[in-house]
């Protein structure tokens, strides 16, 4: 079951790269000789969320609506252990960015409780790997309090604990016990995982761009107000074929 996991997440990231490649030549070679048009650069979607807040599903619509990549929390940990897949993520990415890159990790990490372990420094270069190309959606993992907030739009989703307990009972078939127990550990695994890595609490609003309780939202309704919203912060539009361009 690992083996197929990491075969799957293989070949998730190698189709991305592939096409953040394929997209910058293509783009060169529109380019005129006497031009140097920069490529349209469009944030990705850092998504943090309380277990059972629906936040990885609204993210997964999000992406779907937006034409952007999704990378969730399990993609983002496989590419942290692996070296060669983080190291195929890193060098879609140019020498000067790689440079800016380890100088935003220092940051982050300098006067941390705890040193920086491999795992983490791999997750974080992969997380700003991929918010660099932008147009990706990045559920989990600190991406939020990783990204620079001028290359990220970030976004928290919370809902009360009975209405998340009652989420994780039915999407998982777990006793209500079960279930509360579940919401409240991996909850608070979230939260000591940022806290130690990144000194962040996460329920300050401060860290967020938006903050939105699901308990009073359709999917549907969040997905649409989230895709909206960034449409027009963003100058970013979807005509009727789904392409993209900068008005």
């Amino acid at each position: 079951m690992l083996k197929e996991s990491r075969k799957s997440v293989q070949k998730i990231v190698d189709e991305q790269i592939q096409q953040w490649i394929a997209s910058v030549s293509q783009f060169e070679k529109k380019k005129l000789p006497e031009e140097k048009p920069k490529q349209p650069f469009f944030p990705s979607i850092a998504i943090s969320r309380q277990r059972g807040s629906g936040g990885w599903l609204i993210g997964k619509k999000v992406a779907e609506v937006l034409d952007f990549k999704l990378f969730d929390s399990t993609i983002l940990n496989e590419v942290a252990k692996d070296l060669k897949i983080s190291r195929k993520v890193l060098d879609t990415v140019d020498e000067q960015v790689v440079t800016k890159m380890e100088l935003w990790i220092n940051r982050l990490f300098r006067n941390k409780f705890i040193e920086p372990s491999d795992f983490q420094h791999h997750l974080v270069q992969a997380v700003l790997s991929i918010a660099e190309h932008g147009r990706s959606v990045l559920i989990g993992r600190g991406a939020h309090a990783i990204i620079p907030a001028e290359k990220s739009f970030r976004i928290r989703f919370v809902a009360p604990l009975e209405i998340r307990v009652s989420n994780i009972s039915r999407e998982l078939n777990l006793t209500e016990d079960e279930a509360r127990l579940d919401v409240i550990q991996k909850s608070r695994d979230r939260d000591v995982f940022l806290k130690q890595n990144f000194d962040i609490n996460v329920n300050d609003a401060q860290n967020f761009d938006i903050v939105i309780n699901t308990e009073y939202f359709t999917i549907e309704d969040v997905t649409r107000l989230i895709s909206d919203t960034y449409q027009r912060r963003y100058n970013y539009s979807i005509d009727v074929a789904g392409s993209k361009e900068k008005k």
